[in-house]
């Protein structure tokens, strides 16, 4: 999929204040939807680049029920999801500069399993792969991780690459308002890795 004139841009300084509330009755697809929308709206339509939510992450995606146990999160945790969702927004936006297909969620809601603070917990954090994975998209996934780690100081965002490799990664966890501040980190079975991302050189669109 390519979109014509794509200009990559991060979330804004003041995103960091955003938080949109839940609507009684809402579906958890319609508040992320009305969420997202709000914040394309104030973005000038840099975010879903005249598209909407669906079109990139659709409900089943972000429930992914048959993984690991993933369900559908009680509403007082849909807000937690807002942010990283719009990172995964820019994290495509990046894979298509960059020449690369979709992107397949892995994991979002995860209550139990996992790290004892892992931001699934409190459906914070979403992490994802190509659905063609092959050696070229795992150093494009490098490169718009990178990126938004450089680029996202300001919502304390948690970065995560994995894999042995320092130029690329099959999978990228993205997690954000949910920490003191900005973390990143690379494992492959080893929690002491030195993290990848820092490492990176300027993508191509940054000048």
């Amino acid at each position: 999929m390519s979109i014509p004139g794509l200009v990559i841009s991060p979330l804004p300084e003041w995103t960091a204040t955003y938080r949109p509330a839940v609507v009684p009755g809402e579906s958890y697809q319609a508040f992320l939807e009305r969420s997202i929308d709000q914040l394309d709206a104030q973005m000038k339509g840099g975010l879903l680049q005249g598209a909407d939510l669906a079109r990139y992450f659709g409900h089943d995606e972000l429930v992914v029920p048959s993984y690991r146990g993933k369900r559908r999160p009680p509403p007082e945790l849909w807000p937690g999801l807002v942010f990283p969702l719009a990172l995964a927004l820019l994290l495509r936006q990046t894979q298509v500069y960059l020449g690369h297909g979709p992107l397949l969620v892995v994991a979002t809601y995860r209550p139990e399993g996992g790290a004892s603070r892992s931001k699934h917990k409190i459906n914070a954090a979403i992490d994802l792969r190509p659905v063609n994975q092959t050696r070229a998209a795992a150093q494009a996934l490098m490169v718009g991780a990178a990126w938004i780690w450089r680029t996202h100081e300001h919502l304390q965002v948690g970065v995560g690459t994995y894999g042995s490799r320092m130029d690329r990664t099959g999978l990228v966890h993205l997690d954000a308002c949910a920490r003191p501040s900005r973390q990143t980190w690379r494992y492959d079975g080893d929690d002491h890795l030195e993290p990848a991302v820092p490492h990176q050189p300027p993508a191509p669109w940054e000048t």
